[in-house]
């Protein structure tokens, strides 16, 4: 099955199709379509109920002309060529509310042209393809640095794609129902490489977009079902297939260049290499029919369909499930070497490549475009390619230079606000390969030789003593020395997709979530945040960022999610150390997110875990979410935070007697004992009126601190309006306490 297989020209009729008749045109009475089809056409009374500007003659014909230029390649490619322009170029320029507006009529075109292909392409008969890439967490988490734990990330985003590529190449980007392939970068990308969309008409993805991995790591997609399934099923290994060579080409690359620098003189190095890439990832593919009867469908998922869509989407994902689950188990191999083989470093469970040798010189001899090996380092296969799969390949993939690919190390996303506030610019050291955050909270410009840290060069020692100085003029502080770790989950999503009456609705909240990825996430977590996008897989988010700006990130977040889609997101956020251990952060956050979602959804978790050992989590609503960032400017002005700390020690008693009327006059107490100057900047701060001009100071203070505390009361009860906490002052005060340590990031 390939792309000439298909009449490009008449798909192009039915995606502009304003009158209900290009199907008629297209198939006449030649085919007989099932009403399991039918029923996801568009009607000839709902075209003509909408005023869809999607036929502008000037615009069609402007999107149109240009491939011609395409004829020596063959009437199907310029036919083709004409429809991708289409389907990318036109609805860009139709005007709408806002940027995440979806057009209703615009996703039904592309559900009847993903139908039509379908059709063309096989018997009539069209069914619905699903696959999902994995291991996800285990693959992603395993990492030692920032810039293994975007890798993980980009590959699998990158084989996601390859995995698309059989379906997207047979039947057009129409047929990907999720997710929604229109503006994702990688699909910019192969449209202007292949030539279906120039330059001209389709601006190249810029390096931060590509640098933020937004597919998810599974698509539904709508194939021709085929006599007994096997067009479906073809197709279907052909994707498992697509993923299967990708990844082989990425391992490979990565390989080749080992091998360049260590292949003479640890000859052998790679035994087991072949057997562990390929266990490292997997790509599986499974499709069902969309003409399903009521009865099996109820069979099979247990309630009767209120919607034939919902049903078989359902039935689907329960079917590749089923698949995913009986994998067959490799059995591990080992080198001839006598005695066991030491495990990897990075993922235990695999067996290291190379040996004893090989691992002693690889932090001096194994380098590539700056990234490299560090001492005690000694790796597996797929921990290899996770590191080098950037230099080695994805580079070139993606387009990208070396400048393009920086990625900072835990110690400078900690310190990145204060950097770019003290006018030290890392990149451009970072570009040469001579920066490490570290460096920020040193003494000695070789205080870290102990630690296989490199030395800190003498200009750019240079340039941070003169950094310290102009953060001293300006009342920075120093370098803060706690980052956060943002994970972040659309609540119920698998409800709201089942809820999706139909494709064309699916495909609306598809081309939504596609968008928030794309377009809303890296520009708040970047800017706003001043951090950097890890992922962003639709409803998925994991990010890095300064630990004083992760709050006021998270809750732009949610609240563009609940604009955009219509949908809630629980966030997680860990704050930890710069030197403290990635994976263990990394579960932190997870496990944060998981106490937001178990606490009633929609709501924010904090955890904060200091090296000394001390803990501590809090769970914020969303109005809480707006306050804390507020309390934390207060503290950063250098309002003192005593009154948090002996509110902690006395709240116990408090809450046992569970009265707010004292938990209050506590409050009022503590504030009160407070100095002038901390009475200004929190009465300036947390307000939420003009006090009243005649008021004391100190009594605004008091209000503002009293108010706070009801608010967070108010946001800590379930869905019956139960308490969420039975020591609502303890929880008050701990969470004050975290907003004076948010705003030095310092112990």
């Amino acid at each position: 099955m390939t792309c000439n297989d298909l009449d490009w020209d008449a798909l192009r009729q039915i995606w502009l199709d304003d009158t209900g008749d290009a199907w008629q045109a297209a198939f006449g009475s030649e085919i007989g379509l099932s009403e399991a089809i039918r029923s996801h056409l568009m009607s000839r009374t709902q075209h003509a109920a909408t005023q869809s500007p999607l036929s502008a003659k000037d615009s069609v014909s402007k999107l149109v002309s240009g491939a011609d230029a395409g004829r020596s390649l063959g009437r199907k490619a310029t036919d083709r060529a004409a429809f991708l322009r289409l389907w990318r170029g036109l609805p860009s320029q139709m005007a709408t509310p806002s940027p995440h507006s979806s057009d209703p009529i615009r996703h039904q075109r592309d559900i009847n042209t993903a139908l039509a292909a379908a059709v063309q392409a096989g018997d009539g008969t069209v069914g619905l393809l699903t696959l999902a890439a994995g291991p996800v967490q285990g693959f992603i988490a395993a990492a030692r640095s920032l810039r293994d734990l975007w890798t993980g990330s980009a590959v699998l985003s990158w084989l996601t794609f390859q995995a698309m590529q059989p379906v997207i190449d047979a039947l057009g980007p129409t047929a990907s129902v999720f997710p929604s392939l229109r503006g994702n970068p990688l699909m910019d990308v192969w449209l202007i490489e292949t030539g279906m969309v120039p330059n001209g008409l389709l601006s190249r993805p810029s390096a931060e977009a590509l640098m933020a991995p937004s597919l998810p790591n599974r698509c539904l997609a709508v194939v021709p079902w085929g006599k007994n399934g096997t067009d479906a099923a073809n197709l279907a290994r052909a994707c498992e297939e697509a993923a299967k060579a990708a990844m082989d080409a990425v391992a490979s690359a990565v390989r080749r260049e080992i091998d360049t620098v260590y292949g003479t003189r640890f000859p052998g190095w790679d035994g087991l290499w072949h057997d562990q890439v390929s266990e490292m990832l997997h790509v599986q593919a499974i499709a069902v029919p969309l003409d399903v009867s009521d009865d099996t469908l109820k069979c099979l998922c247990g309630s009767n369909p209120t919607d034939r869509w919902s049903a078989v989407t359902d039935l689907a994902a329960r079917v590749l499930a089923a698949r995913r689950s009986v994998r067959p188990v490799p059995v591990p191999k080992t080198t001839p070497a006598a005695g066991a083989v030491p495990k990897c470093t990075l993922l235990g469970t695999w067996e290291q490549v190379g040996g004893k040798d090989f691992w002693k010189t690889a932090p001096n001899g194994l380098r590539l475009k700056g990234v490299r090996i560090r001492k005690g380092e000694a790796f597996c296969a797929p921990s290899l390619v996770k590191r080098f799969a950037f230099p080695a390949f994805l580079d070139q993939a993606l387009g990208l230079e070396r400048a393009d690919a920086r990625f900072p190390d835990t110690a400078t996303v900690a310190a990145m606000a204060w950097l770019e506030d003290a006018d030290l610019d890392w990149r451009l050291r970072a570009d040469r390969g001579d920066w490490s955050g570290q460096w920020l909270h040193w003494k000695t410009p070789k205080q870290g030789k102990h630690e296989d840290d490199e030395p800190c060069p003498p200009d750019v020692w240079e340039e941070i003593g003169a950094a310290r100085i102009r953060a001293a003029d300006r009342n920075l502080g120093v370098a803060p020395a706690y980052y956060a770790i943002l994970a972040a989950d659309g609540d119920r999503m698998g409800d709201l997709l089942r809820k999706a009456m139909g494709p064309a609705e699916h495909a609306r909240v598809s081309e939504v979530l596609g968008h928030f990825a794309v377009h809303s996430v890296r520009p708040i977590v970047e800017g706003q945040g001043r951090g950097r996008v890890i992922y962003a897989g639709g409803d998925d988010v994991l990010a890095v960022l300064p630990a004083r700006h992760a709050m006021a990130c998270a809750k732009a977040l949610r609240d563009t999610f609940h604009e955009q889609i219509g949908g809630t997101l629980s966030v997680g956020l860990a704050v930890v150390h710069h030197k403290a251990d990635l994976r263990e952060a990394l579960d932190a956050a997870r496990a944060a997110e998981k106490t937001a979602k178990a606490s009633g959804r929609d709501r924010l978790a904090l955890t904060i875990q200091r090296r000394s050992g001390e803990h501590a989590t809090s769970l914020l609503s969303w109005q809480d979410a707006d306050w804390v960032p507020r309390l934390t400017t207060a503290f950063t002005d250098s309002a003192s935070d005593r009154w948090a700390y002996r509110l902690r020690q006395l709240a116990d008693p408090l809450d046992g007697m569970g009265d707010p009327d004292a938990m209050t006059a506590e409050i009022r107490r503590q504030i009160g004992r407070a100095e002038t100057k901390a009475h200004t900047i929190l009465a300036s701060e947390l307000s939420a009126a003009p006090a009243d001009p005649g008021s004391l100071i100190r009594d605004q203070a008091r209000a503002a601190v009293v108010n706070v505390f009801k608010t967070f009361c108010a946001g800590h009860v379930d869905g019956q309006g139960v308490p969420l906490s039975k020591t609502p002052l303890k929880a008050f005060a701990m969470l004050c306490q975290a907003a004076s340590f948010l705003a030095r990031a310092r112990d």
